[in-house]
């Protein structure tokens, strides 16, 4: 058999809660957030910059953003990492973060509150 002249595109990954909704409501938009903070990680505190979103889907608070930050020399330790993103107000949130690079990291919302 020979391979097909346009081989199948990549497959986007899945994000917990925002994986197919069909049949389920749809997510609220609660909030938009920026500002300074603090990432504990692997026995570390690091400044960081945030930008995250929060939805409501249906009881659960789910959300994902995105951090600017110094990661050098530990981003791939970082990489699938859970942490504790300290807001600026001081409200924490249990995270994952993802796609880490020396600059920044992406991350999904564990919890909020």
């Amino acid at each position: 058999m020979q391979p097909p002249d346009k081989p199948d595109s990549p497959k986007a990954a899945q994000r917990p809660g925002f994986g197919s909704r069909r049949g389920k409501r749809p997510l609220k938009h609660l909030k938009s957030m920026r500002g300074d903070g603090t990432l504990q990680a692997a026995g570390l505190e690091s400044p960081v910059g945030y930008q995250l979103d929060l939805y409501s889907d249906g009881d659960r608070t789910i959300g994902t953003g995105s951090l600017d930050g110094d990661f050098v020399g530990r981003a791939e330790a970082l990489e699938g990492c859970e942490a504790r993103l300290v807001l600026e107000d001081g409200a924490q949130m249990a995270v994952t973060l993802e796609n880490v690079e020396d600059d920044g990291a992406e991350f999904e919302i564990q919890s909020a509150g």
